[in-house]
């Protein structure tokens, strides 16, 4: 009895310190999307024009997608506590990158070329501390997902979905913080980073001691090769296709260096899993592109909206 209920006491814990990490990354998105489209915000003091503007958005989006992928290839050969301090160090380093950024432009006597100047490094250290939010967002989803579905084995859809209340919620919760803190973020918007750090830090918390369970995987007995055989060629293509596609965008590659190392990519995978994939799998992949452009691409316009 002791046992059991031991047992249904940590399912808790794990499950609302998930839920806490995915209203983290609303509150990240949430907080950016202030940040970058009201003029008096990170505009003013960066002095963007509405192209940066909307890079630095999407270098806090693009990554999101790839840590999801790459870590849910390796996330049941480094365990889920490694990925959730991982999405941790994310959020800590992002938040510093945002500070430093602040006191580069923020510097008493700044004005004309000297400013021009601050703001250019300033900027630099906003877009990768915006990819480093990214990848840590990306990252709580990889390992969210699977310890939910593994905790409540016979009742997956509820609890995801239950646990995917957060994402909403946390925009919810984070955009009516936000409103309500107005006035002092216009005047020192590092509160908005401020706000962040308490759900990180109580996730971390929560999570940090607790005994997640064994990957369904690897309890099943299925292994490495017939997991990846499940998305196979086809999957693997859509996938590397779209992340050297952006990398390539972002680096200033060549088309011919984005399909070169695509291919090379796709055919390691498929001469290892040696399948085209599951059709349904593909079709879900294929109908996930419009649905998460559709979602983000809203909650991207939730300041205009709100």
């Amino acid at each position: 009895m002791s046992t059991t209920t031991n047992a249904d006491a940590g399912n808790k814990i794990l499950f609302w310190g998930c839920f806490i990490a995915l209203i983290t990354t609303a509150f990240a998105f949430i907080t950016r999307a202030f940040l970058i489209n009201i003029p008096d915000l990170w505009p003013s003091d960066f002095g963007l024009n509405s192209v940066q503007a909307q890079e630095l958005f999407g270098a806090g989006i693009w990554p999101f997608a790839i840590s999801i992928i790459a870590f849910s290839l390796i996330i049941d050969r480094i365990g889920y506590r490694v990925a959730m301090i991982f999405s941790f160090v994310c959020y800590v380093i992002y938040a510093a990158l945002a500070l430093k950024a602040y006191g580069m432009v923020n510097a008493t006597g700044l004005e004309g070329d000297a400013l021009k100047a601050a703001q250019g490094n300033a900027y630099n250290y906003l877009y990768w501390g915006s990819v480093i939010l990214g990848l840590g967002n990306g990252t709580v989803e990889a390992f969210i997902n699977p310890v939910v579905a593994t905790m409540y084995k016979r009742e997956k859809t509820k609890w995801l979905n239950i646990l995917h209340a957060g994402w909403p919620g946390g925009l919810v919760l984070g955009g009516v913080i936000t409103i309500a803190v107005g006035s002092q973020a216009a005047a020192d918007w590092r509160i908005l980073i401020y706000l962040i750090a308490a759900p990180a830090v109580v996730y971390l918390v929560m999570l940090l001691k607790q005994e997640f369970p064994v990957n369904e995987r690897v309890a099943s007995g299925t292994s490495y090769k017939e997991m990846l055989a499940e998305f196979g060629v086809i999957g693997a293509f859509i996938a590397f296709f779209l992340i050297f596609k952006q990398l390539g965008g972002v680096f200033a590659w060549s088309d011919t260096i984005v399909y070169a190392v695509t291919g090379a990519s796709v055919v390691a995978y498929g001469l290892y899993c040696q399948s085209l994939g599951r059709p349904i799998l593909i079709l879900l992949c294929l109908v996930m592109m419009p649905l998460a452009t559709t979602e983000l691409g809203t909650d991207g316009a939730i300041t205009g909206i709100m």
